[in-house]
């Protein structure tokens, strides 16, 4: 049966329930959202010589730089920060962390997996390095979707420091993956208790109710989830799945700009179809149509799908 497909993400139904796959990795696995900027002049290093150790306070103000242009998405410059540090103190173990979160974020998983790895098999880092670095390889694991080796990764995350609300958002990703449902909403449960600002948590929860088949919740959730992050997509698009399972088409809809038009109408569409309102659903699929000829073939082949299942005259 033809997907769901929107420009924000793919959803793969499962019978009439929305597919695991389309819980939303890249919100699980994002940094703190958080804003922060490099501000201010990149820190004079002649008067320290070459390759000597940086002064503590310099060294600080180095990795303080890092970790805000990380934060607010400068990967090359969060990386040239860390690599500062690190090329004048190899041990730093702050600065390691720092290198490893900027391959992961910037789709290097295998290397940043490695990094964490290395870290978290050092005896002589401190217990708070070894839990985020057990974090980073259950989060380079999750993105390449092995659940199962992120899963005991994760766990030693927070079994050894109770506090990383992102270890236990990738662990809701990873029990919804195995339909563990009570699990996985625990562990968003705490994730969101640990950072209650963060909407990557609050839609993982949305969508995984979704999952669940209970919409209303789900709904409540995403609509916290939208407001949290009012320039993300992904809370939008699952609350408009949310309000499509409850039938309620035209809020589904509505507020959708022209340019999300038709992959909404395709998506509410879609929906439609799987709960049997064929009548809506043709309705749907045809404006869908009609508000972008040119659209991706997805919303034709919906069309051409419920055709065969409700010729017709067939009725809803």
């Amino acid at each position: 049966m033809t997907s769901i497909m929107s420009k924000s993400q793919a959803v793969e139904p499962a019978r009439r329930r929305l597919g695991a796959a389309a819980v939303a990795v890249a919100a699980v696995l994002g940094l703190s959202a958080c804003a922060g900027t490099t501000g201010g002049a990149a820190p004079d290093l002649s008067a320290t010589g070459q390759g000597a150790p940086l002064p503590v306070a310099t060294a600080d103000r180095v990795l303080e730089r890092g970790d805000a242009a990380l934060a607010a998405g400068g990967l090359e410059d969060a990386r040239a920060h860390y690599g500062i540090v690190l090329s004048r103190d190899p041990g730093n173990t702050r600065a390691a962390l720092g290198l490893a979160e900027v391959a992961l974020a910037a789709g290097e998983t295998a290397k940043a997996r490695d990094a964490f790895a290395a870290l978290a098999a050092n005896p002589e880092v401190a217990p708070s390095v070894t839990a985020r670095a057990h974090q980073g390889v259950g989060l380079s694991w999750l993105k390449e979707g092995q659940t199962e080796k992120a899963l005991p990764a994760l766990e030693d995350a927070v079994a050894a420091d109770d506090g990383l609300w992102r270890a236990w958002n990738a662990l809701g990703a990873a029990h919804d993956r195995r339909q563990n449902w009570d699990a996985a909403v625990a562990a968003y449960d705490k994730a969101i208790a640990l950072a209650p600002e963060e909407a990557g948590p609050v839609n993982n929860l949305g969508f995984s109710l979704i999952l669940q088949g209970r919409h209303q919740d789900a709904a409540r959730h995403l609509v916290r989830a939208a407001h949290l992050a009012r320039d993300m997509d992904m809370p939008r698009v699952n609350l408009r799945l949310a309000l499509a399972w409850q039938g309620r088409y035209d809020d589904a809809v509505a507020g959708a700009t022209p340019a999300e038009l038709p992959a909404v109408l395709n998506n509410v569409g879609y929906v439609a179809l799987l709960k049997g309102d064929h009548a809506d659903a043709e309705s749907l699929l045809v404006r869908s149509l009609e508000a972008s000829p040119s659209y991706f073939e997805a919303a034709r082949l919906n069309l051409d799908h419920l055709r065969t299942v409700a010729p017709a005259g067939g009725g809803a």
